[in-house]
């Protein structure tokens, strides 16, 4: 049950303070009237809209959860329901206005940033990136943009596009590596198609942009013509991506080609691969590193 369907906005406001919605109307939380690690205290409004009635499914008194409330201000007794209903909703009108503005100002970033790009597109930078050439030793742009940098000699320009190929942004790359984007625009499931995605039939998820020159170029080596490179900008993002495709594109075989942060406590990109490759049933490439080599990608 999703928290949207709860009609009494004191049941939403409880929910999305880290409970659960349950199936019969009600919603499942941590109980404040005795420490634990499982939400076991039931609330639900009582068929009038007049009373929050708690259950705690550990034992504790009604009148211990109540006090327990209390303590964190939040009055359970009936003469005050009503008001944390007036709060639930006036704080429920303050989210979708966030929301609403939220949206608004990625619509401004998308049409701003369309606009950067077309002017970037019409610059014809022609000095190579320092960062493709030298650092990642690849020379094709994949549908980059050189621009002239501010702060270096050269930067590199990434659209970033949703599945329909609408432009919500653009990632920059500087000559030393360093990577931006528009600063609050949107960026989950979104991607760049360093090689075309609808005609393709075997799509190969990247990372990072200079991974998808790299594999496009050695695609090309060999004489493979059919295939999509995608860069996903992180490996978070490499799951979402995998979750917009599925959607739209059932037909395709898909490759993940993460980063193997093998050197690190935590293999993010390795964990994130799998996860991508779930979604979409798809065969992982992770590069491999042998005695003092410590890399990622």
């Amino acid at each position: 049950m999703d928290v949207s369907e709860f009609r009494d906005p004191v049941l939403k406001t409880f929910v999305e303070l880290g409970g659960r919605p349950e199936g019969n109307g009600s919603a499942r939380i941590m109980c404040p009237a005795h420490s634990g690690s499982r939400p076991c205290l039931m609330i639900r409004i009582s068929d009038d809209g007049s009373r929050i009635i708690p259950y705690c499914h550990a034992g504790c008194e009604k009148a211990a959860i109540e006090a327990a409330f209390l303590r964190q201000n939040v009055d359970l007794a009936p003469a005050k329901v009503e008001g944390l209903r007036r709060t639930a909703e006036q704080a429920a009108a303050y989210r979708r206005m966030v929301d609403e503005e939220d949206a608004r100002l990625e619509l401004l970033k998308r049409d701003l940033s369309v606009e950067i790009l077309e002017k970037f597109r019409r610059e014809h930078w022609v000095t190579p990136s320092k960062y493709l050439s030298e650092k990642k030793g690849v020379d094709n742009l994949c549908g980059g943009i050189l621009i002239e940098s501010n702060t270096h000699v050269t930067d590199l320009v990434i659209p970033v596009s949703d599945i329909d190929g609408i432009i919500w942004s653009y990632q920059t790359i500087n000559d030393e590596g360093f990577k931006s984007f528009v600063p609050g625009s949107r960026t989950k499931g979104l991607f760049h198609a360093a090689q075309p995605l609808k005609p393709a039939k075997n799509v190969y998820l990247s990372e990072g942009y200079a991974t998808a020159c790299s594999i496009t170029k050695a695609l090309q080596k060999i004489g493979i013509k059919d295939f999509s490179v995608l860069v996903c900008f992180s490996a978070n993002n490499l799951v979402e991506v995998a979750k917009e495709l599925k959607g739209r594109f059932q037909d395709k075989t898909y490759f993940i080609c993460s980063d193997n942060d093998a050197a690190k406590a935590v293999n993010t990109g390795k964990a994130k691969a799998i996860d991508a490759a779930l979604i979409l049933g798809a065969k992982i490439f992770l590069p491999q590193f042998h005695g003092a080599q410590n890399g990622a990608n």
